[in-house]
């Protein structure tokens, strides 16, 4: 049982490192051309990689396509690297104190990180905002914002004296979460672009988005790209959200930008917490600001970026094949050449 939980690791451990080193590179692509529809499919597909265990095969799958590398010639660069990781493979899964060490502190791993960032949350539970008077001016500006945008489920407001936020968390009744501090310095016409942005949030189900993040970094902790990944896929869905701020909720690119730089002054650095979507401070960067007041906001075709997903779905997530590939390529390449040195 043990060995099979580190062969599908390992497995998964080198598909993943090299699905993100290709995303960066695309992800460049995209960047200089302002495709912020188009980064966050591509980083969300990268996420879900991240989660579908290599026991899928398809004819259109980048990993399963390797499983062909057989029957090309042995010098072929998909043969060779796939020879090379099945020597790396047969190494590790061939020392068994070394497998039931690392899968012992991978799960302990994991056990940590998930109280940790259950700790994180409770703490902000219980710190509740005392101010009757500034939970009533939130749950106004909530209820107009959510009128104009459609929204008939009114979210939960909460308002904490930590410096989480402002942000959104929970799946089944997503809550808004804003520090007190924010709203002792920020104004009406301030808060609507912000609020306007976790409702965004909430519109689209972000939340689960977050709590996906989540899961794979507590099973990837251990993965630098794996964490890459995922900051990379949070920054572009906040662009994505700008975006839909600006065409969506009707906010002009200046007045967001002031609104988001106003809740900075406003309040101490906060830091996102895994799982959760929203405007924390550390987020708001010279990039989205600079983006906003030059007017670079953007909306893509929604068709294009359904094909886009598409295919990155057919194309990265089949992930049974290229490790397999590797030991057909090895005797392949060990009988070809038997047969060329005359040898039985």
């Amino acid at each position: 049982m043990t060995t099979r939980i580190a062969e599908l690791l390992l497995h998964q451990f080198i598909q993943i490192s090299i699905v993100v080193l290709i995303a960066l590179l695309v992800d460049w692509f995209f960047r200089q051309r302002n495709l912020t529809r188009f980064r966050y499919v591509l980083w969300l597909f990268v996420l879900l990689k991240m989660l579908t265990p290599p026991v899928i095969a398809s004819p259109t799958g980048l990993f399963s396509i390797a499983q062909m590398s057989s029957e090309v010639p042995t010098d072929c660069g998909v043969a060779v690297i796939s020879s090379g990781l099945s020597r790396f493979q047969q190494y590790v899964l061939s020392h068994p104190g070394l497998v039931q060490t690392a899968v012992v502190t991978w799960l302990a791993g994991v056990g940590v990180l998930f109280f940790v960032w259950a700790g994180r949350l409770k703490r902000v539970e219980h710190q509740p905002g005392k101010s009757l008077a500034h939970r009533e001016r939130c749950e106004r500006i909530v209820d107009e914002i959510c009128t104009e945008l459609g929204v008939s489920a009114r979210p939960v407001v909460s308002i904490t004296t930590s410096n989480f936020g402002p942000a959104v968390y929970g799946l089944i009744r997503p809550r808004i979460v804003i520090p007190e501090r924010v709203l002792e310095q920020v104004s009406d016409r301030e808060l609507r672009p912000v609020i306007a942005h976790e409702l965004i949030h909430i519109q689209r189900r972000d939340t689960w988005v977050g709590m996906l993040q989540l899961v794979a970094a507590v099973c990837w902790w251990f993965h630098p790209l794996a964490w890459i990944a995922i900051r990379r896929l949070s920054e572009s869905l906040e662009l994505v959200t700008d975006d839909d701020v600006v065409a969506v909720a009707g906010v002009k690119e200046h007045d967001y930008a002031h609104s988001l730089l106003s809740v900075i002054e406003a309040g101490q650095l906060s830091a996102p917490v895994t799982g959760t979507v929203g405007v924390f401070t550390c987020q708001v960067t010279d990039t989205r600001i600079r983006r906003l007041i030059s007017r670079q906001t953007r909306r893509s075709n929604p068709a294009l970026s359904i094909a886009f997903a598409i295919v990155m779905a057919v194309v990265i997530l089949p992930g049974k094949g290229l490790l397999i590939a590797a030991s057909s390529t090895a005797s392949t390449a060990t009988a070809t050449h038997s047969l060329k040195s005359g040898t039985p």
